[in-house]
């Protein structure tokens, strides 16, 4: 927890405030200007906050797209 790694996968979901990455990663942050699309590739940093058991989700903040 609290650490700041870097994840890649295709984008599942997306919207202004998060994407959510194939292999259950949930990225919280600014995306509005992001220009990703469902089923594109992305590589995001952020910080590892948790595990949601109920979704099956690892859970960043504080992210942003690095490519």
């Amino acid at each position: 927890l609290d650490q700041v790694v870097l994840v890649s996968g295709t984008v599942e979901e997306k919207d202004d405030t998060h994407i959510k990455l194939s292999g259950g990663v949930f990225c919280n942050g600014d995306f509005s200007n992001a220009e990703l699309s469902e089923g594109s590739q992305a590589s995001i940093k952020g910080r590892v906050v948790g595990y949601d058991d109920l979704f099956g989700e690892v859970r960043i903040d504080n992210c942003t797209v690095e490519n």
